[in-house]
């Protein structure tokens, strides 16, 4: 009976040490810092790609959601995209990019300004690219 519960515990152990899908695999404990610098620049370029797939014609179909993590907290900065493209599959992305660069920050020890990004206040189109308005 002892055995079946350490069995147990082992297990239970192992299954929930795991890496999650998406995030465990890119900022892993033996990866170069250079590999994951690079392997978020990679999600970053995704991102990117997909939030600027359509172009920017009506400001209406048009929101913006927080990027990145800064070692000290809060985002990077903030980043528009059309509400025509998959958004759930957009903002997946954007939260598995947001975990790895909070792995990665607390991996490297890396330290940032600790200024608080203003947060936009509407999305505006000009030779259909977007725009955040800050003012």
């Amino acid at each position: 009976m002892i055995r079946f519960l350490l069995l147990i515990l082992c297990l239970l152990s192992l299954s929930c040490c795991g890496s999650k899908k998406g995030t465990g695999d890119i900022i892993s404990e033996t990866s170069s810092k250079n590999s994951d610098r690079e392997r978020l620049a990679e999600m970053m370029a995704e991102i990117e790609n997909m939030a600027s797939s359509i172009p920017c014609q009506d400001p209406g179909k048009w929101t913006f959601t927080k990027i990145g993590s800064k070692p000290c907290g809060g985002p990077t900065g903030y980043m528009a995209y059309s509400r025509e493209i998959d958004t759930t599959r957009f903002l997946e992305k954007v939260v598995a990019h947001r975990s790895a660069q909070e792995k990665y920050n607390t991996k490297w020890g890396l330290t940032s300004d600790c200024l608080v990004e203003p947060r936009p206040k509407a999305v505006t189109c000009q030779s259909g690219n977007p725009v955040l308005v800050y003012e």
